[in-house]
């Protein structure tokens, strides 16, 4: 949990309290309305400040911390010095300390749904077992809190409760529209349902209302891109670049061009990413797996291939060895795990392409087999074509099988051209890919022939026993005829 994004929450909704001059009161008296008399010594310049409440304004907790237990040995149940307590305790990370304290000043105020609201911060911290029960309370007693709605969104979304977690989103959005942070929370859980269409509609809607940002164009770009609508998507990433000039929106605009398979176009736009970009920058990770997939679009043909370990490599076989320095660098990122399919897919083959087939094997089956969704086709695909790069018969059998176990999962690879069309893949591997399948028409043509020859041979009568009983009677007949003469 960002501690400080909960400061904000936990301290704002009781600085007012805290500041107040009534203090030293009991929680009787404090119920009680303000006396004329406190109004003009707060207004005075030289009146002195409760040293409590400016250790707690200065965010000083621990003289806060120590000040308010001092308070306590004679007040042991004044409410705004326990909330001082409470909170200080909380942003000193004594969160043990601060639960106990926030649970007293339940039994105090028990509808005090601040309260709530600090306890659900507390038990997120300690990964309370009844932390969501506390924080539901908590948006239910304080229904016009957007900031808490997203953080409790957030630990709903944590716990994989999403449809919890976006009503809580939602929440926030509705008293806040104008929050870019909680719309992308919302259209952050479409995405990983794969709801590609209703994140494009609600950013694109919001980027029409005039309630843009860099971040929505980013996200609005990724999901025009994700329906197929890439001419919404230029325009977008076109319109958010001249208001914003935000290099993220580049390498979507770089990632589209991609997709498009404008290649030409797209490789300047890389190489200046990768130069302005450092290493450990943000957006350097879809910068590497952006790139690395250009390369290995634009690796060696089948004619043009030579082996990448000569002296003087041709220019596609150095595409093809930086393709792989950019797809390691980019699977190493946690930052993609959306991407992961693709991540491991666009690695296998460029593992393939520098002869590392053993890794792209392993690569590729991991991807096959544990990421979401499972029995991904297109990291089947590719291991068949990993596959088929060993000479053992058994190992190109096993490559056959993956790619009709790829077709079961995706009907377009029975159609080699329109791959060529919708993947990304290096050329020479598309080829390898269409031999998968030419062999496979092959046998399949083979067997089919061998079948029906068996049939006419099976269909023919066999006369061979019949003549051979006759021929053996006949046998034996002229035999007793000749013993018969010889006896007479």
């Amino acid at each position: 949990m960002n501690l400080k994004f909960t400061q904000i929450l936990a301290l704002s909704l009781l600085l007012a309290a805290a500041a107040s001059p009534a203090i030293a009161q009991t929680p009787d008296e404090s119920q009680a309305p303000q006396k004329d008399t406190a109004q003009p010594a707060q207004e005075s310049p030289e009146a002195p400040k409760d040293p409590l409440v400016q250790a707690y304004q200065d965010g000083l907790w621990t003289r806060a911390i120590d000040l308010a237990k001092e308070r306590l040995q004679t007040e042991p149940e004044n409410i705004v010095v326990l909330n001082i307590l409470g909170v200080s305790l909380a942003q000193s990370k004594k969160f043990d300390e601060a639960e106990t304290v926030f649970e007293k000043l339940l039994t105090l105020t028990p509808d005090d749904g601040q309260l709530y609201s600090n306890l659900c911060f507390v038990r997120i911290n300690l990964k309370h077992q009844q932390k969501m029960d506390t924080c539901l309370e908590a948006t239910r007693r304080l229904p016009d809190n957007d900031e808490l709605h997203y953080m409790v969104g957030g630990e709903l979304e944590n716990a994989q409760r999403l449809d919890e977690a976006r009503a809580q989103y939602e929440a926030a959005y509705k008293l806040n529209p104008k929050s870019a942070k909680y719309l992308t929370a919302i259209t952050s859980i479409d995405f990983d349902r794969g709801d590609y269409q209703k994140a494009f509609e609600l950013t694109d809607q919001a980027i029409k209302n005039g309630n843009g940002s860099a971040i929505l164009y980013i996200n609005d770009t990724i999901a025009a891109s994700r329906i197929g609508n890439y001419d919404r998507a230029l325009e977008l990433v076109n319109e958010g670049y001249e208001k914003y000039k935000d290099p993220l929106l580049l390498i979507e605009k770089g990632n589209i061009l991609n997709k498009l398979r404008k290649f030409d176009e797209a490789e300047p736009l890389w190489i200046q990413l990768e130069k302005d970009i450092p290493k450990n920058g943000l957006g350097r990770p879809r910068i590497e797996f952006g790139y690395s997939q250009l390369l290995l679009a634009k690796s060696c043909t089948t004619e043009s291939y030579r082996t990448c370990s000569t002296d003087a490599p041709d220019e596609c076989c150095k595409r093809e060895q930086l393709a792989l320095t950019f797809a390691e660098a980019a699977s190493a990122q946690p930052s993609l795990r959306k991407e992961a399919n693709e991540l491991a897919v666009n690695l296998g083959l460029a593992q393939v392409l520098n002869n590392q087939f053993e890794k792209a094997e392993a690569t590729l089956t991991n991807a096959s087999l544990t990421h979401i969704p499972p029995d991904n086709p297109d990291a089947i695909a590719a291991l068949a074509v990993t596959l088929y790069q060993f000479s053992d018969s058994s190992d190109r059998a096993m490559g056959r099988q993956h790619y009709l176990k790829a077709v079961e999962g995706s009907p377009d690879y029975n159609d080699i051209d329109r791959i060529r069309q919708t993947r990304i893949w290096p050329p020479r591997l598309l080829d390898t890919l269409q031999s998968v399948q030419d062999d496979i028409k092959a046998i399949e043509t083979k067997k089919n022939r061998k079948s029906a020859c068996s049939c006419d041979i099976a269909v023919q009568p066999d006369h061979s026993a019949p003549i051979a009983a006759i021929l053996g009677f006949m046998m034996t007949l002229f035999s007793l005829l000749i013993l018969r003469r010889k006896s007479a």
